[in-house]
């Protein structure tokens, strides 16, 4: 690699690094957002995202418990064998979701606010 092959990445790097940063700090809170439990395509329950709680989510011999606190959910405990739900991060922004596929359990942060297009895209 040559001395101006370097000072690209580097340019590149630092343009990247910008621009997610930008995006990140960028993001708007959601508001009156609350928490959609489905269950088998059916709404299980709903839930202000800014009320801390623990749901218990059954469905036949399945269990989940997702937990609402500080503004976000987060999947604390599944009885499911791969555990991929418990594993995702939590949630909080508008449209970000969590899905538990064998017990057929999707968990979704909506607000009345429009979803528009990103920072990037205006």
């Amino acid at each position: 690699m040559k001395k101006n092959d370097i000072i690209l990445i580097a340019i590149i790097a630092v343009l990247a690094l910008g621009i997610g940063g930008y995006i990140l700090l960028n993001r708007e809170e959601p508001k009156n957002a609350k928490v959609v439990v489905t269950v088998n395509g059916h709404v299980y329950k709903e839930a202000d995202l800014y009320e801390d709680q623990t749901i218990e989510i059954k469905y036949g011999d399945y269990s989940n418990t997702l937990e609402i606190k500080d503004g976000y959910a987060k999947m604390t405990d599944a009885d499911c064998t791969d555990q991929i739900c418990v594993h995702q991060k939590q949630i909080h922004y508008n449209g970000e979701t969590i899905v538990c596929l064998p017990h057929l359990v999707l968990v979704t942060i909506e607000s009345n606010e429009d979803i528009s297009l990103d920072s990037v895209a205006n």
